[in-house]
């Protein structure tokens, strides 16, 4: 009985127990967590969350047509639209989809780790990552928060196709399926989400080469296996068909993004090839400049249509100090086009766009819009030349070492913004509790004294729509709440029901009555959620110092584990060995996608002030710390594996010799 109670509790079912009883407490660590939402961000944050209630509303992205319909990708919508239709909470859904990754990565390498503890301190270590823990991701409702499971979702996938490339083509099957889904849901986070590619396309080249080629696959077998490697990519093709088909039952475009994918995308490009006049730097703040929007105005004739509009913009809230900063520039031309009623239907809008595309080709090519000579990344970014590598080599350098040490993360019960219909929205949506703004009120003290000749005499404050009715004679003390002015409140005075004068709020007299005001305070609520989260997010940051004190340290030894590998690899090569290949490859996939988003990133944020692209280089590149993270994983895990053994097992023969 004894030997069967051991058996039933050996080191497997201790370390299964450690596992999920960790996992259940960083399950815990998210519903404690609190979310803040950013009901002022129309065309970010609560566009998404829109986009989530119209797909809850059985209305696709909204029932009518306009300027930000189709202006972002569906995924993190869509993420929010199951959640809310399993049944549970966003943040739940969140971490639920974070250790769904995490599972599948463990199941893709559990037969060539082959040891136990190591996967257990891979999926821990995972498990707990910073990027979890980051208000700027998982606690604000935004796309970036999906983004690093989705990556890992992908990688897992891919990774787990890989290595099973010699068995059965309906397990095969299993892992292109999953790669397929993951990869369709990580493309349609962002727009930028090409980065990726590198990895994806390298892993399934790999992985042909492996399963056909190397295997001497022929005939209907090795047909059949291209199929399956293929699969990712034509489930992608496919959710681009059947999103595209959707847009076009609505609004009557066959396009995923009208932002990215039609003519606007085409007049953006031309725009950003249009010379500017003085030196153009870097980290300039302008990329299109008022003066070259007036020459593009007077070459073209459908600018010129929409020029009081475009003159608009550079007098609302987009435009500091004279100019528009960025690819700012280009929302703002969507407002200008939207104000002059184009955005009624997505075909004429569309239309309207190719028109001007083809009028800004014309002036490029016939010289009356000078073209600037440079390397373009992307057809929404302004052009890189060889004046600018140093710039960008500096400020990637400068940017990778701040998100490889976790340096902006951190865990915060961060009020948001916006109004009350705004936040109930968001909290609707998500099924989970927002940090509310902080209430200003004004508590304000004093006397009034009616004129002798006053009849049925009443004295209000007015705040907004809002009346407060005060005491005559005996003294007032009220507090109007959702004021921080006090010029934002009135005293209003009636008599006989009629609003007879206006005074503000401080000491004064009119013909009806004096008003002695003796004090005014301003109070500040706070919402009592902040002070209810204190000690979960406490703990949150203690994990993540964690991980940022032992970030040299890990990076060190994984890029060590790498070398090692490496070299390790080119030695087995010449004996016809090829362990380390796979391993190799995928870590250095990795390391191609993480260069490739830290180059795009750090240009397309090189406009920004020091205080804003520090945030949003780290913002942008969430997916980053979660291929970061799997890269060291692999090197150390592999590392000591398949070259620190080798080396021991060696220098065992040699001492037993």
């Amino acid at each position: 009985m004894l030997m069967r109670y051991k058996n039933i509790w050996d080191n497997k079912n201790w370390m299964i127990l450690f596992a999920v009883v960790l996992t259940i407490l960083r399950v815990f660590f998210a519903l404690k967590t609190p979310l803040y939402g950013l009901g002022t961000m129309m065309h970010d944050d609560y566009l998404l969350v829109n986009y989530a209630d119209s797909l809850q509303n059985s209305e696709w992205l909204g029932l009518e047509y306009n300027n930000l319909t189709l202006a972002k990708g569906i995924s993190f919508s869509f993420f929010l639209y199951i959640c809310n239709l399993l049944l549970i909470p966003y943040p739940l859904g969140l971490i639920l989809f974070w250790i769904l990754s995490l599972l599948i990565l463990i199941a893709a390498v559990k037969n060539v780790v082959g040891n136990r503890e190591a996967l257990l301190l891979m999926y821990l270590f995972l498990l707990y990552s910073p990027a979890t823990f980051a208000s700027s991701y998982s606690q604000q409702i935004y796309r970036m928060a999906v983004v690093p499971a989705a990556v890992v979702f992908v990688a897992a996938c891919l990774i787990g196709l890989f290595f099973r490339r010699d068995e059965k083509i309906s397990i095969q099957v299993r892992w292109a399926l999953g790669a397929g889904v993951g990869l369709s849901f990580f493309w349609y986070i962002r727009e930028d989400s090409i980065w990726l590619l590198p990895f994806v396309l390298g892993a399934l080249l790999c992985t042909a080469i492996g399963g056909i080629a190397f295997q001497n696959e022929r005939g209907v077998l090795a047909a059949k296996k291209l199929i399956v490697y293929t699969l990712p990519i034509l489930t992608l093709l496919l959710t681009n068909h059947i999103l595209s088909l959707k847009n076009e039952s609505h609004y009557g475009i066959y396009t995923v993004s009208d932002r990215t994918d039609t003519n606007f995308s085409k007049v953006v490009s031309n725009m950003l090839k249009v010379e500017r006049e003085g030196t153009v730097r870097a980290d300039d703040r302008v990329w299109i400049t008022k003066k070259q929007m007036e020459k593009m105005i007077d070459a073209c004739p459908t600018l010129k249509s929409i020029e009081p509009q475009l003159k608009q913009i550079y007098e609302s809230a987009w435009c500091i100090d004279g100019e528009i900063e960025g690819d700012i520039i280009f929302w703002a031309l969507r407002d200008a086009v939207a104000w002059s009623g184009q955005y009624q239907s997505a075909a004429d809008t569309d239309q309207f766009y190719k028109t001007l595309n083809e009028e800004l080709t014309a002036a490029l090519n016939q010289g009356t819009l000078k073209r600037r000579e440079a390397i373009y990344l992307s057809s929404m970014g302004k052009g890189l030349t060889k004046e600018d590598i140093p710039f960008l080599l500096r400020r990637m350098a400068e940017n990778m070492k701040s998100v490889f040490t976790y340096e902006l993360c951190k865990s915060e019960a961060q009020p948001g913004n916006g109004n009350w219909e705004q936040l109930r929205k968001m909290e609707a949506v998500t099924g989970a509790m927002l940090v509310y703004p902080n209430r200003v009120s004004l508590k304000i003290g004093g006397m009034i004294q009616p004129a002798k000749n006053a009849e049925k005499l009443e004295v209000y404050i007015k705040a907004g729509s809002r009346m407060t009715e005060l005491s005559i004679e005996n003294g007032f003390s009220v507090e109007i709440e959702d004021v921080d002015r006090i010029e934002a409140a009135q005293f209003q005075i009636y008599e006989n029901g009629d609003l007879k004068d206006t005074m503000e709020l401080k000491t004064g007299k009119n013909a009806y009555c004096k008003i002695e005001v003796y004090n005014i305070e301003k109070v500040v609520s706070e919402d009592p959620l902040i002070k209810k989260s204190e000690p979960v997010i406490k703990i949150s940051n203690i994990f993540i110092k964690i991980y940022q004190k032992t970030s040299i340290l890990f990076l060190g030894f994984s890029f060590l584990g790498y070398l090692g590998i490496f070299v390790k690899m080119l030695t087995d090569l010449r004996k016809k060995r090829y362990e380390c290949v796979p391993v190799f490859l995928i870590m250095t996939g990795f390391g191609i996608s993480i260069l490739v988003c830290m180059l795009g990133v750090s240009w397309f944020t090189a406009w920004m002030q020091q205080f804003q692209y520090r945030w949003y280089t780290f913002f942008y590149t969430a997916g980053v710390i979660a291929v970061l993270q799997m890269f060291q994983i692999f090197g150390i895990c592999f590392g000591i594996k398949n070259v620190l053994k080798s080396v021991l097992s060696d220098r065992r023969k040699s001492w037993i010799k």
